[in-house]
């Protein structure tokens, strides 16, 4: 008897492996979008703290909100991956950064936060 097909056996044991393997690589794809999530946040971060110092540095106060930084070009070349919406930067989580323009603290949503602390 010549075999020339494989048997429905086979094929199912190569799609399970299949599925297995790619199962395997999306855990790995996702832990690596949240490092990669998270540094990109903690740059954002940064950099917003030192505009909000550097805009109070120049206008003797600080600014009335986080897109006040960028239409004053301080914020241009460093968040050109962040979005704006309703006079807010949001984050790669897809939370708005909470400013107090009153003390002049940028920090991270409460969302991000718990998101965050429950990863590690």
């Amino acid at each position: 008897m010549d075999k020339k097909a494989f048997s429905p056996i086979e094929e199912i044991i190569v799609l399970v492996m299949l599925a297995v393997f790619i199962g395997v690589l999306y855990h790995r794809y996702s832990a690596i979008e949240l490092k990669a999530k998270t540094e990109v946040t903690k740059v954002d971060l940064y950099n917003l703290k030192l505009a909000v110092e550097l805009f109070k540095v120049k206008e003797g106060n600080y600014p009335d909100n986080l897109t006040q930084l960028y239409k004053s070009g301080l914020l241009e070349k460093t968040l050109q991956k962040s979005k704006f919406a309703d006079n807010k930067i949001i984050d790669p989580f897809g939370n708005a950064y909470v400013y107090d323009n009153k003390t002049g603290r940028v920090f991270l949503n409460k969302k991000t936060r718990e998101l965050l602390n429950a990863k590690q």
